[in-house]
């Protein structure tokens, strides 16, 4: 019988943990490409159930994910014939992306005696849960200058930061002084490689706790950046979290 394996995606890189995943969403798939990148994860990405028993069947991963519900089998059927005698992932953590109307199926699969599975809706904790089960931090730092101009009465004041953390998204900077959440601003970011000064409009949304030198994170999103800033910033991105493997 022929399985359907042309959409199988390998991503090699480097000699770390290995994960298997039933999982065809770009979404999700973009959420965990800077996951694996950093921390030397070889990643197999497969377009069923059928397929990801055949490979576990041959190879063993350090984890196996899946995403609800499959196209050609049950939660339960997948689970079962990954904790086969005849599967080489039979001892390997499952975690399984699903909606809460699924929960069913996860209580099928605990009567299974499977304890290593988490059954997650949201694709952040999903990632997390990820993260978690490879035991690697769920972010890292990417650190730029970013200018923010803020116009408070007519009167447009720059405010100068190196950001803690940074994505396609959004921003986090630390400051003694943070601006209330709320706040909206022009900003430039500095990028060096590609280099490029990158102007949009971000919005304070949270602050995170105060810590050293009484100081806190001030958590920006972007709500606009052109197409062209849009590019730069992912390639930058992604070539940052690259070298730090």
């Amino acid at each position: 019988m022929d399985y359907p394996l042309s959409r199988i995606d390998l991503w090699t890189m480097g000699t770390g943990k290995t994960v298997l995943a039933a999982i065809t969403d770009r979404q999700v798939i973009d959420s965990l490409e800077p996951l694996f990148s950093r921390h030397s994860v070889e990643f197999n990405q497969v377009a069923n159930g059928e397929a990801c028993l055949v490979l576990a069947s041959s190879a063993r991963y350090d984890l196996v994910l899946a995403q609800l519900p499959l196209i050609d089998m049950s939660a339960t059927r997948l689970i079962s014939g990954l904790r086969s005698g005849g599967s080489s992932c039979e001892q390997s953590p499952i975690l399984l992306l699903g909606s809460d109307s699924q929960a069913r199926a996860a209580n099928v699969l605990k009567r299974l005696d499977v304890e290593s599975i988490v059954l997650s809706d949201s694709v952040d904790a999903f990632r997390r849960a990820v993260a978690g089960a490879l035991g690697v931090p769920v972010r890292a730092s990417t650190r730029v200058l970013v200018n923010l101009h803020v116009d408070l009465d007519n009167f447009v004041t720059t405010h100068v930061y190196e950001t803690e953390n940074l994505s396609r998204t959004g921003m986090l900077v630390r400051t003694g002084h943070p601006l209330p959440v709320g706040t909206e601003f022009a900003f430039d970011l500095c990028l060096d490689e590609p280099q490029a000064v990158l102007q949009g409009v971000g919005q304070v949304v949270r602050h995170t706790a105060r810590a050293h030198e009484n100081t806190c994170g001030m958590g920006i999103h972007f709500k606009q950046l052109d197409d062209a800033a849009t590019s730069d910033l992912d390639f930058f991105v992604r070539d940052r979290l690259r070298r730090r493997t």
